[in-house]
């Protein structure tokens, strides 16, 4: 029998489906069956998951997914506190016991999470309904709109990376002595990493990195980091940090509001 022969058949099915996580470059591979299986040179542990109907029926909301897990699988785990730094990816495969072969009817990622007091509950988007999303477009500002680093910014983030070891952590500040080398407020804006995971930087002054979250429970004093300084968006940072004006796209010549007519004080 073939695949869909034993997924329509009343008796003949012994259905089994095999989750796939990926974040980043880690991955993570549960069975909601009993035993491990191995597929593609891989192996599925099992794991006590559970999901909804593939919804394909509400506009608004069609290829949604839910799925849930205990508070302690590591997915899970993920989601408790600050978001993760990659997006978490599912491929969801479905086969029979005895067939060889496997379909994937859904794949896509991890758009919300919520908890009770025993289980986490995924709400998962298709890879479509992701790319579907509104990105908002550049403004016509005074500071310049793009992500330090990012392609249209063009800046090397390599050839400004400060490595650094890490000192001691107090709450969401950092102690990082190799900090101390720059001026105060150089790495606003900015961020650091360090195994593997990274957090943006709110404030610094001398060898204090104040975080936006709290780092990492992985993290300790004696890890290697890596910070890289920011940019506030103006063409003063722009020219003198990065020697980047070619690319700056803010419009510091703007009026201000006191030329605005439509505002208060204004013309």
């Amino acid at each position: 029998m073939s695949y869909a022969d034993r997924e329509a058949s009343t008796y003949g099915g012994a259905p089994y489906e095999c989750y796939w996580f990926t974040c980043g470059a880690t991955s993570w591979r549960f069975t909601s069956g009993d035993v491990a299986r191995v597929i593609a040179g891989q192996t599925f542990q099992p794991a006590a998951i559970d999901r909804s109907e593939i919804d394909q029926n509400d506009e608004l909301r069609a290829g949604q997914l839910r799925v849930v897990l205990p508070l302690d699988n590591p997915i899970a785990q993920l989601h408790v506190g600050p978001p993760p730094d990659h997006p978490v990816d599912l491929v969801l495969y479905r086969g029979h016991d005895g067939e060889p072969e496997m379909v994937a009817p859904f794949t896509g990622r991890v758009a919300h999470a919520s908890f009770d007091d025993v289980a986490c509950e995924l709400t998962l988007i298709t890879e479509r309904a992701a790319l579907e999303a509104q990105v908002p477009g550049l403004l016509y500002q005074q500071t310049c709109p793009r992500v330090p680093y990012s392609p249209g910014c063009g800046v090397d983030r390599t050839a400004y990376a400060v490595p650094g070891t890490l000192a001691s952590i107090s709450g969401r500040t950092l102690q990082v002595p190799e900090a101390a080398a720059h001026p105060d407020g150089y790495f606003n804006g900015g961020w650091v990493e360090g195994g593997g995971t990274s957090r943006l930087v709110l404030r610094h002054v001398g060898a204090a990195l104040e975080l936006s979250i709290v780092p990492p429970a992985s993290w300790g004093a004696g890890l290697h980091v890596a910070a890289y300084p920011g940019c506030d968006g103006t063409e003063s940072c722009c020219a003198t940090r990065f020697g980047n004006l070619a690319n700056h796209l803010g419009f510091a010549r703007i009026p201000g509001a006191a030329a605005n007519p439509f505002s208060a004080g204004g013309i």
